[in-house]
């Protein structure tokens, strides 16, 4: 069957899997309504043949994903709050003093706020009302739009260019990463950098997580195709990390002109390791998805032999993965209890698809169930050492991912 072309580099692409019709990760309807009506999506997914790019073919419109009922809020997470000041304390002292800083999809700026308040010129971009409307409501510039290149060029006229521009877990979500490269480099002055992170293909592939693949991340990146982009964008990459976020991600430092004689060590040494591992092997994705939805098969086993012996269930983090596991696990034929989630504009909703309640995490002591399920698995360690008096009090957690492993009191 004939896929689209690559949405990195125009490339012909081959189809490597089908998730089949999912809910949007990010729409809480009321508590009540009829889940029947909820709208499902196809989720196909291909690789490029030329650069790699592993991506979802088809897409809601941008702005379907980000109208005014996007509850996502960043702050929500304090060791995500923790490495947003991590980042600002490393990169500050390597600009120019009161330089300009432009973080694209800002968000409710849990991040733009540090370097605002280090003494940089910071302006915000992001097209979501309710985030946008918390980042304005602590003083940060933040223009609702969605950033493209007639808006870096306005930009870099209003501020003489950016010293830094940066784009977190943002090139994952637009459809054409290559333009919103161009658009970066358009608005870097001289001697400026772009800063990104993005989902890394070699831990998704490590870790079996399918379920950060929903309609909003259209695209997972290697190395290898980010240097190609980078490339095709007039920019070259200068430094690259691997982080432990969102299930394995990586920063990726970049500066206008490109050297191919002059590629950084730790580009090199992440290239070869994807080489060994196969990382742009059209195969081994395909072996990978047919091998987690049966782990999605025995998982939705579990909790069933789990509710058949007398146990109740409920669940952690009404968060992106949280919807496509519930999705793909069966969770809304499941008597589940509640899901608890920290966002209180995500309280008196249900999850996408089911019937599921979310509500304060404070009801994990006040209605405590014999397991309660991290859907949000990776932060798993962070949810476990703030409920710890509900594992005291007899509870068990279950985090389904990268491997079942059950938590409770005789743990710790």
């Amino acid at each position: 069957m004939t896929s689209p072309p690559c949405r990195g580099c125009g490339g012909m692409t081959e189809r490597v899997g089908d998730l089949g019709q999912l809910p949007l990760v990010d729409r809480f309807p009321i508590v009540g309504s009829d889940p029947e009506v909820d709208a499902l999506f196809p989720l196909k997914l291909s690789m490029c043949q030329r650069c790699a790019l592993f991506q979802i073919e088809n897409c809601p419109p941008p702005d379907v994903l980000f109208d005014a009922d996007y509850r996502y809020l960043s702050s929500i997470s304090s060791d995500w709050l923790s490495a947003a000041k991590d980042m600002a304390m490393t990169v500050a002292p390597t600009l120019r003093p009161g330089g300009t800083v432009v973080e694209i999809a800002a968000n409710d700026g849990y991040q733009l706020r540090w370097f605002r308040d280090l003494g940089f010129r910071a302006i915000g971009i992001d097209p979501a009302p309710l985030p946008v409307a918390r980042a304005r409501s602590e003083g940060l510039d933040i223009r609702q739009a969605f950033f493209d290149l007639e808006m870096a060029e306005a930009l870099a006229e209003e501020t003489g260019g950016a010293d830094l521009v940066i784009a977190k877990n943002v090139l994952a979500h637009v459809p054409a990463p290559n333009r919103l490269l161009q658009a970066m480099a358009r608005l870097l002055r001289p001697g400026g950098r772009v800063i990104i992170e993005v989902p890394w293909l070699g831990d998704l592939l490590a870790n079996g997580a399918i379920d950060t693949i929903y309609h909003e991340h259209h695209c997972v990146f290697s190395a290898h195709t980010l240097e190609m982009l980078a490339t095709d964008a007039g920019l070259s990459i200068t430094e690259v990390q691997r982080l432990p976020f969102h299930a394995g991600s990586l920063r990726v430092s970049m500066a206008l002109g490109a050297d191919d004689d002059l590629k950084p060590d730790s580009l090199n040494a992440l290239l070869a390791l994807e080489r060994e591992q196969g990382t742009w092997n059209a195969q081994k994705v395909r072996d990978l998805l047919t091998r987690a939805k049966a782990d999605f098969r025995q998982m939705e086993s579990k909790l069933r032999d789990a509710i058949a012996a007398g146990q109740t269930l409920a669940a952690y983090g009404a968060a992106a993965k949280g919807v496509v596991f519930a999705a793909l696990s069966g969770l809304a034929d499941l008597p589940i209890k509640y899901v608890l989630d920290r966002n209180p504009e995500k309280h008196g909703r249900r999850m996408p698809g089911t019937g599921i309640p979310i509500l304060p995490v404070e009801h994990l002591l006040t209605d405590p169930p014999d397991i309660c399920l991290i859907l949000c698995w990776n932060w798993a360690d962070e949810v476990i050492a703030d409920q710890k008096e509900y594992l005291h009090h007899g509870g068990r957690f279950w985090v389904p991912l990268p491997e079942f492993r059950e938590v409770s009191d005789r743990a710790l």
